[in-house]
């Protein structure tokens, strides 16, 4: 794994994100196995116990970790903004872009309308969008979208339950799990 962490306050927490992120992918990965030797081991294999004590250590590390975060940032985003945040989001998926480029581009009319829908300035939306959740400009958030479009939700989806209430993270779930927008949902 090559981890690309970076110094200073706002990054140290960026830090952390990534290696959360990282640590659910090697949960997802021994979930994985499990699952394998459950299919070609006897269910009394003492290696399915050693498995899923490996499981339960991760699990256990990652919701630790996962909770340190969310308690350690006590400027969490109001439910407004996180639908803000979630409309640029969707917005965004439905230009169906698929180059850098069109991405910027996305993300700026993005911004611009929701702005506009929500009767407010465009740095305010922006802003939640970067300086909000901790990242370093627009194109951290930018990466977290390309990611995300590619497949991978998980970095996008742990950056903003990172900033918003645990009893909104099921919002944030949800909204990774449909094909609708945020507005549709809810």
């Amino acid at each position: 794994m090559n981890f690309n962490f970076q110094k200073g306050n706002n990054m140290k927490f960026k830090g952390n994100q990534e290696i959360l992120c990282e640590l659910g992918k090697v949960w997802d990965k021994v979930d994985g196995i499990d699952k394998v030797a459950k299919e070609i081991l006897d269910e009394d294999n003492p290696i399915l116990e050693s498995i899923g004590f490996a499981w339960v250590h991760i699990m256990n590390a990652y919701m630790e970790i996962e909770d340190n975060l969310a308690h350690g940032n006590g400027n969490k985003l109001e439910l407004k903004t996180l639908a803000q945040i979630i409309d640029v989001l969707t917005r965004i998926k439905w230009t169906g872009t698929k180059s850098r480029h069109g991405l910027i581009e996305a993300y700026q009319t993005a911004v611009q309308d929701v702005a506009k829908f929500n009767d407010i300035h465009r740095n305010t939306i922006a802003d939640a969008c970067t300086r909000r959740l901790r990242l370093d400009g627009r194109d951290d958030f930018l990466e977290l979208i390309e990611k995300w479009l590619e497949g991978d939700s998980r970095c996008l989806k742990l950056t903003l339950k990172a900033h918003c209430n645990i009893f909104e993270h099921c919002l944030i779930d949800e909204f990774f799990q449909k094909k609708k927008g945020f507005r549709e949902n809810y």
